[in-house]
């Protein structure tokens, strides 16, 4: 048994957000162009390679109650 166990402390309070501070905006004026209609289609996966290995070993396991989670923009 470990005796040099950190003692717990309360969790902080929580701060309560206004509606608008809920949602990412992105700054339109970085972009070069008007709509999307005008970028070429992109080929294959684009993403990080630790994630897209992970999704690949996800999908190859055929256990019951096994899940994928994806967070992200």
């Amino acid at each position: 048994m470990l005796d040099s166990q950190p003692e717990l402390q309360p969790a902080p309070e929580h701060t309560a957000l206004p509606s608008f501070a809920l949602r990412w905006r992105l700054d339109t004026f970085l972009f070069s162009f008007e709509t999307t209609a005008e970028l070429e289609p992109l080929e294959g996966i684009i993403g990080q390679r630790r994630a897209l290995e992970a999704m690949q070993i996800g999908t190859e396991i055929h256990s019951p109650g096994y899940n994928i989670f994806v967070n992200g923009l």
